[in-house]
């Protein structure tokens, strides 16, 4: 059975521009409980908070975050936030789709129903990629069930009923 709820990590801001990983959750929000959640803003003067919007059936999550914070800190605060929203969630029904091997580092302690990476970029040929981009990739990698890009299409937007139950067709 498809997941109750499914949570997109993504690099891409949702209105940014309108590209697979917004076709792809407006669709799977027929099926389920789709948030997609965005890289941080950093614009926060007090307190760290999320930000949700909803948009064509999928809630939008936006972390913000202090100003001028490094590295750890930044992690620190997604981990603080990630905390607390995941906390309404019953993992055994939940799916973590994966635009970004990044969110790993704020994620990857918990243990969803399936984690799903889809790689419709090579981050880590872009300028001024993360150094350890390519190990949380591998990681990534390790955790995710074998998706391609022809079996989502296949399974994922064509099909009228959906089953990640037992062997993939």
């Amino acid at each position: 059975m498809f997941p109750k709820q499914l949570i997109i990590f993504s690099h891409l801001r949702w209105d940014f521009v309108y590209q697979r990983p917004q076709h792809l959750a407006s669709r799977l929000a027929q099926f389920s409980t789709v948030y997609y959640i965005e890289e941080p803003v950093f614009d926060a003067h007090e307190e760290t908070y999320l930000e949700s919007v909803l948009r064509n059936k999928v809630l939008v999550i936006v972390p913000h975050l202090k100003p001028g914070l490094n590295h750890e800190f930044t992690i620190a605060g997604l981990t603080q936030l990630f905390g607390e929203f995941i906390k309404m969630f019953n993992l055994a029904e939940t799916a973590f789709w994966y635009y970004t091997p990044m969110a790993l580092e704020f994620s990857a302690n918990y243990e969803p129903q399936m984690v799903i990476y889809d790689c419709m970029d090579e981050l880590s040929a872009f300028k001024f990629a993360p150094h350890n981009l390519q190990i949380l990739e591998k990681e990534l990698l390790e955790k995710a069930i074998p998706t391609f890009n022809i079996w989502v299409l296949k399974h994922m937007i064509n099909c009228r009923i959906i089953s990640l139950a037992g062997t993939l067709h």
